[in-house]
């Protein structure tokens, strides 16, 4: 699937702010597509994003996601293809950027 970075939404099943670790965080990070399904997040995908874009992990912790794939999205001006790994229940899991 190939989409514009920032039409992609991040929602939070538990509050970061409630999370000890980034890594908990992650656990409960859900993006959603353009067509309104809740993907879960890998680590290899925020590898494989945060390499492409030539980012570190740790603008999470000064920005929105929102705001990060904005910024990203004025700057460059491009589509972010992603790797999608879909389950029978109609859930899936994003596995790369």
């Amino acid at each position: 699937m190939v989409t514009p970075l920032n039409t992609l939404k991040v929602e939070f099943e538990r509050q970061p702010k409630e999370c000890r670790s980034r890594y908990e965080i992650d656990g409960y990070t859900r993006i959603v597509l353009p067509d309104g399904q809740k993907m879960q997040v890998s680590q290899r995908f925020w590898n494989s994003f945060c390499s492409l874009e030539n980012l570190s992990r740790n603008v999470f912790d000064y920005f929105t996601h929102e705001e990060v794939f904005d910024r990203i999205t004025q700057a460059k001006g491009h589509s972010v293809r992603l790797a999608v790994e879909a389950n029978p229940e109609g859930t899936g899991q994003l596995l790369s950027g």
